[in-house]
């Protein structure tokens, strides 16, 4: 049993780590629709002395999902100014793993915007095809990536209340010499994305600095469609009360399952406020064991910008109950008891991209009937319970 309950904990870690990997790029850079920055552009020295200057407003459209990544869609308008070269009215970034891929002309046509170039597909960069501007998150002092692709990058240093920023926040310098006397530095702030960046070429360059960031707004009510259901495994600690003055602190592990109602009510990416919950748990220690099988209607509701979910249930279903004497009284005989449970629950989930869910704390409080090995009577009890793990979600209404 031990054995078991530590592999399914290993296991709920282990896809808790990948789905926090997998989305940690989404914390740095931005790519959600809506998100729009504004640059101040300049370009000149070396064989032009003249000093250009430009605004551009960049803006996240639509993202697709194809079988390298996900491609983030950018439009990009002119506010003021005039480049010095035309530029593309859209653009257009791939999310590979944790890594973000600035598409050039030849990797990505605006013609097709939901799939890579042949060539693209045929040599990723990830496999040994070359590659220029490519930034792997999370940054850290001394980090570096990219030489598989031909081009090394490295987090020169971190700056604190750095004045590039236009909120004076915490910035990443990032670096690369791309080859024939070209080098690129870039600023990242996280949560911000690129708030500076220079090219340096044979005593000429072009500078980008943020001038405003403005994030996408909060997802529509109504406008998202929901899961059908969601299923998922925690890890659990119950202290359950076996006598006036005697607890048993047990470990274990749960399995979740939740279904949503359609039109129930305000949705937030996905997720109704209103939906059913089952959940089947089992935990044991040296003075028993207790497995119980627990139905609530749950109610939630969110704090949009930080992607969190509570909700509050009251919980009704069974449990059985085992409680060893020998642990508790020294006498060598157990009792058991298959017994009615209700109480409560409350939660708060963490949404990770469109379908990963973090049960940062789920705390339950149920009454139910626990044996006493001394008299052979049961009484109700309490159990007390917290828990922690990773679900996903699946289906679309």
């Amino acid at each position: 049993m031990k054995h078991a309950l530590l592999r399914t904990l290993l296991l709920a870690c282990a896809c808790a780590g990948l789905a926090f990997a997998q989305d940690e790029l989404r914390f740095w850079a931005p790519t959600h629709p809506g998100d729009t920055w504004i640059y101040q552009r300049e370009s000149g020295g070396g064989s032009n002395p003249t000093i250009e200057r430009w605004r551009t407003e960049e803006t996240v459209v639509r993202s697709a999902v194809v079988a390298e990544g996900t491609i983030v869609v950018r439009r990009i308008r002119i506010l003021s100014g005039k480049p010095p070269v035309a530029q593309a009215k859209e653009q257009a970034w791939l999310i590979h793993g944790d890594c973000l891929y600035d598409l050039d002309p030849g990797d990505w046509d605006p013609r097709h915007p939901n799939q890579l170039s042949p060539a693209f597909s045929a040599m990723p960069p990830w496999n040994g095809g070359e590659h220029v501007r490519v930034f792997c998150f999370p940054l850290g002092d001394g980090k570096t990536w990219g030489k598989e692709s031909g081009h090394e990058w490295r987090v020169a240093d971190v700056n604190n209340q750095d004045p590039s920023s236009p909120d004076k926040g915490k910035t990443f310098h990032v670096s690369s010499y791309i080859g024939s006397g070209l080098t690129e530095d870039v600023w990242f702030e996280r949560g911000v994305g690129i708030v500076r960046e220079t090219d340096v070429h044979a005593g000429s360059q072009e500078e980008t600095r943020l001038m405003l960031f403005e994030p996408g707004p909060s997802v529509a009510i109504g406008s998202v469609p929901a899961p059908i259901g969601e299923m998922g495994v925690r890890y659990t600690y119950n202290s359950l009360a076996i006598s006036t003055s005697g607890e048993s602190n047990q470990s274990g592990a749960s399995i979740y399952g939740q279904y949503f109602f359609k039109g129930a009510g305000p949705q937030w990416s996905g997720r109704g406020l209103l939906g059913i919950a089952a959940d089947f748990s089992g935990s044991s220690s040296g003075s028993g064991s207790l497995y119980t099988y627990l139905f609530a209607p749950r109610v939630s509701t969110e704090w949009p910008r930080a992607h969190l979910v509570y909700y509050f249930e009251p919980i009704i279903g069974g449990a059985h109950v085992r409680v060893n004497g020998t642990a508790i009284t020294g006498l060598a005989a157990s009792a058991t008891r298959n017994s009615f449970a209700y109480g409560f629950g409350a939660g708060a989930d963490l949404l990770i991209g469109q379908h990963y869910v973090v049960s940062l704390l789920h705390v339950e409080d149920v009454s139910l009937e626990v044996p006493d090995v001394a008299s052979g009577t049961s009484r109700w009890r309490s159990d007390s319970r917290i828990s922690g793990g990773i679900g996903f979600r699946f289906g679309q209404r």
